[in-house]
């Protein structure tokens, strides 16, 4: 399943961003900001979109920073695309966090 989202629709981005990244770690959400942090213990990963359409990413030997316009969940594949007019990002969530929800 695919689910794309502009970052006009700031509640339907954080309705989003909390299904796709249930049960595998600590989501903080507040009212500019939406971040996914691994639980401590399993591989280090984050990613953060913000309201105003900027989102970092930390993933083991990179970290990256952007602005985007779009957010894309695919459930099936287990990745996150933000896209923007100059940025392009896939986020892949990492086998051993997915492993949590068995």
């Amino acid at each position: 399943m695919l689910t794309t989202v502009n970052m006009a629709d700031w509640d339907g981005i954080c309705e989003s961003f909390l299904s796709f990244f249930k049960d595998l770690g600590v989501i903080e959400s507040r009212d500019n900001y939406i971040q996914f942090n691994s639980f401590p213990g399993n591989v280090t990963t984050s990613l953060s979109i913000s309201k105003e359409g900027k989102f970092a990413a930390s993933m083991p030997l990179h970290s990256l920073d952007g602005a985007i316009l779009t957010v894309q969940f695919d459930y099936q594949e287990h990745l996150v695309h933000v896209s923007g007019s100059e940025t392009r990002y896939t986020y892949k969530v990492p086998s051993e966090i997915l492993a949590l929800r068995n």
